[in-house]
């Protein structure tokens, strides 16, 4: 009898293994919570580690926030490889309603994103920092 059991609880346990889907990220060092420390627009170089803007990458998602609160949350697909970073399809994140998708890009301004589809120059990737370069602006990031 308790060899009967033995075995149906062995085919439960292996039933439920092979029912859950492990998501995983292949972003390397992209993957991960970065903070907004510079950004150089116009040959002005601003200081931004006191402005909450923050970028996290997983899976096949950019979430762009303001820890402070002052500008929305948003949600973006991105591209990354061969030395660059696409990031586009924006939407203002709304947990509790519908995703709206952004139309007007004056709301990505202040995350360093000039265009509704922007294409990047990855200069530096690590395990620390994260610079990206566009035709508009340069981005300094530290990985938190």
């Amino acid at each position: 009898m308790k060899k009967r059991f033995f075995y149906v609880y062995i085919i439960m346990v292996c039933c439920l293994i092979s029912a859950c889907d492990v998501e995983s990220s292949d972003n390397g060092a992209l993957d991960g919570f970065w903070q907004l420390a510079y950004l150089e627009e116009g040959g002005e170089r601003v200081d931004m580690r006191q402005s909450g803007i923050t970028w996290a990458f997983q899976g096949e998602l950019l979430e762009l926030r303001d820890v402070t609160k002052v500008n929305q949350t948003f949600l973006l697909s991105f591209e990354h490889g061969s030395g660059t970073l696409r990031v586009y399809a924006p939407f203002f994140l709304d947990r509790d309603n519908d995703d709206i998708p952004v139309d007007n890009v004056n709301y990505l301004l202040p995350y360093g994103i000039r265009q509704l589809d922007e294409h990047f120059a990855v200069v530096r990737l690590d395990g620390d920092a994260m610079i990206l370069r566009s035709d508009h602006c340069l981005l300094e990031f530290r990985k938190y």
